[in-house]
């Protein structure tokens, strides 16, 4: 081929290529601007192709050689048409049914009846989602096998997917279960669908807590799942967003420090008991005592007032805790961590802690004695022992103590009909190992 008076400028076949996403290069035959196939050995005219291909204009083209510009303009037109139809919004997406995530993920790749924009329901894993493209993507917190997305659905490719977002949240009815709160704003879930999403946080706090690697990507899946369902329930569970509240509120700000203390005030005593103030008075020589509710007096220099502020986080790393437990994973780290929330509940909010105990559970545990907390249920001199406060006196030489007193009559019989306390020095108490029902509070309701 020669060059042609009826060849087309360099420029214009440049332009053209980039829009059909094709390479510039240079014949053996002429000194035309030609295009090529991107892995291409010959130009779109069939000319061999003399240099490697490049997106920029060979040195010095005279001009476009004709047979390539009529295939460019024709690649270019036909992949406008295509990118248009790409992203004209789904309309009456259908519905298919797996009974795995792995399933559903292997049938769209070769499945063609599956769609772009088709809804996925995988029932067996509560998981809903649609064909994006050839990514099938979950729209519901929990996702198994398939992708998720970074976006909100209705954010995608200029709101492409809302119909088939709109099908997906009908199917995510059907099944109790709701769709992340990003992928669905506007939409208030039934009271089925909170109390699924109450049993997906918790299954995401597990995988969470149980064998913690920010490094590893499943933790870092779970950790997002976990995200999505507590940002979910702070939003539509009221009893939620109170429960796991780590911040202080508007209407019950942290108190400052006080020199004094007050009525109701929550303290630890000199012998390692939790009082509540009545009332203080000064001694003769200056000294502040603090009376609890008991009549006793303490000096207040020898005791410690109780931060009664982190109510709520208590409550939170309890549940969470008590999650680990249930699913028998690293029992010892969960253990001690229920114990400390419900030890601190115990000092700072009793009727918490009462609460917990009233819609919860119990899990049986070994744990060092001096782990021992309030509202543990205690095994000793074969009977059921429930521990009503417990502590560490440092009035003389060191000494683990508790209050407890027999869970049935049968317990009481064998030990004593009141309350009383059994304590062992803290040397012995370090390392001997006792058997607990221990207080296993579930997610709020």
């Amino acid at each position: 081929m020669t060059d042609s008076p009826n060849a087309g400028p360099a420029t214009d076949i440049a332009a053209l290529a980039t829009r059909a996403d094709v390479l510039l290069a240079r014949s053996t035959a002429d000194t035309f601007q030609h295009c090529a196939g991107w892995a291409a050995v010959v130009t779109l005219c069939m000319q061999d192709i003399e240099r490697a291909q490049t997106n920029q204009l060979a040195p010095d083209p005279s001009a476009a050689c004709p047979q390539c510009l009529t295939a460019v303009e024709r690649i270019a037109a036909e992949r406008e048409v295509e990118e248009a139809r790409r992203r004209a919004p789904i309309e009456a997406p259908k519905v298919h049914y797996f009974e795995s995530t792995r399933d559903a993920y292997d049938e769209t790749q070769w499945n063609e009846a599956i769609r772009d924009g088709d809804v996925l329901v995988i029932a067996s894993e509560k998981v809903v989602g649609f064909l994006r493209e050839a990514w099938p993507a979950a729209l519901t917190v929990r996702h198994g096998e398939l992708h998720t997305l970074m976006d909100p659905v209705g954010e995608l490719d200029e709101g492409k997917y809302a119909e088939s977002a709109r099908v997906a949240a009908e199917q995510a009815g059907e099944l109790n279960v709701a769709l992340r709160d990003d992928h669905a704003p506007d939409t208030e879930p039934t009271a089925r669908q909170v109390d699924d999403m109450l049993q997906a946080a918790n299954e995401a706090a597990i995988d969470v807590t149980s064998d913690p690697d920010p490094e590893n990507p499943l933790w870092k899946a779970a950790q997002a799942r976990l995200t999505a369902a507590t940002d979910f329930l702070r939003k539509h569970h009221a009893a939620y967003r109170e429960a796991t509240n780590d911040e202080p509120s508007d209407t019950e700000p942290t108190a400052a420090p006080r020199e004094e203390y007050e009525a109701g005030d929550r303290f630890l005593a000199l012998d390692g008991s939790t009082k509540t103030v009545a009332s203080t008075m000064h001694s003769t020589d200056g000294k502040l005592w603090v009376l609890d509710t008991n009549g006793a007096g303490w000096r207040a220099d020898r005791c410690e007032r109780i931060d009664t502020s982190r109510v709520g986080q208590a409550r939170s790393a309890a549940r969470r805790a008590a999650g680990v437990l249930r699913a028998g994973d690293a029992t010892g780290d969960a253990a001690h961590e229920l114990g400390d929330a419900l030890r601190y509940l115990a000092q700072a909010d009793p009727d918490a802690l009462a609460e917990l105990a009233a819609t919860g559970s119990r899990i049986t545990v070994e744990i060092h004695r001096l782990a021992v907390v309030p509202g543990d249920v205690l095994h000793q001199h074969g009977a059921r022992l429930y521990v009503l406060d417990t502590g560490v006196s440092t009035s003389d030489a060191p000494q683990w103590w508790a209050t407890v007193h027999g869970v049935t009559d049968e317990d009481r019989r064998a030990t004593y009909r009141a309350p009383w306390t059994t304590g062992i020095a803290v040397e012995y108490a370090s390392g001997d190992i006792v058997t607990v029902e221990r207080i296993a509070p579930a997610l709020p309701f």
